[in-house]
């Protein structure tokens, strides 16, 4: 939701599909509705979960409390793909944050074909098997951090040339652009030949 939020910030029109459940389900529903973003969510049983984030302004320290997420129902999940599968031509579809308990990682590659079967460009920024397995449907833009970035290539990346080599060879198995967030240590580099993306972190 934070990514239509954005993007409507930007006053690039956009739609946020997902699942939204109970009382906060309803309320975050509202929120974006007062906030001129268009939804079609999937109603789910289960209640939305709440994270809270603590930021202490004296040390710079940030604390997340991250609820688990609901299991969903097949039923529920299918609707889901049936307003996918609706979509009509849409220019970009950004596929974002960890799969609900119980969905098997192969959903983002699924996700991720049919979005570019609809003529669609396709973002994706997860993370773990979601990332691995949905990469093999070639979205034409990730955006692992470095720590995501490690877990992919199953091993640590601590220099830039690790870093280089293992990001040019997602590249070279078909993802067009690889952003790579690299936290407040990072530097800034592009490689215009191979769409190789390292940042810094911006802000902390």
């Amino acid at each position: 939701m934070d990514v239509s939020r954005v993007l409507a910030t930007l006053r690039i029109g956009n739609k946020a599909l997902g699942f939204v459940g109970g009382f906060a389900g309803e309320e975050l529903e509202g929120r974006l509705l007062n906030e001129g973003i268009k939804s079609g969510f999937t109603r789910i049983s289960g209640e939305t979960r709440t994270n809270i984030i603590v930021n202490e302004m004296h040390n710079s320290l940030q604390t997340v409390f991250s609820a688990r997420g609901l299991e969903i129902s097949p039923l529920e999940f299918i609707q889901l793909i049936h307003k996918l599968e609706k979509l009509a031509q849409p220019d970009m579809v950004i596929i974002s944050g960890s799969l609900p308990p119980g969905v098997h990682p192969a959903i983002y590659r699924k996700i991720v074909e049919m979005a570019k079967i609809r003529g669609a460009r396709v973002l994706l920024d997860t993370d773990d098997d979601a990332l691995k397995t949905g990469i093999q449907g070639l979205p034409d833009v990730i955006k692992p951090n470095l720590y995501e970035m490690s877990r992919l290539v199953g091993t640590e990346l601590k220099v830039i040339d690790e870093i280089i080599s293992a990001v040019r060879n997602v590249h070279e198995e078909g993802v067009e652009i690889v952003l790579v967030s690299m936290g407040g240590t990072g530097n800034f580099r592009w490689e215009k030949k191979s769409n190789i993306w390292l940042l810094p972190l911006l802000w902390r």
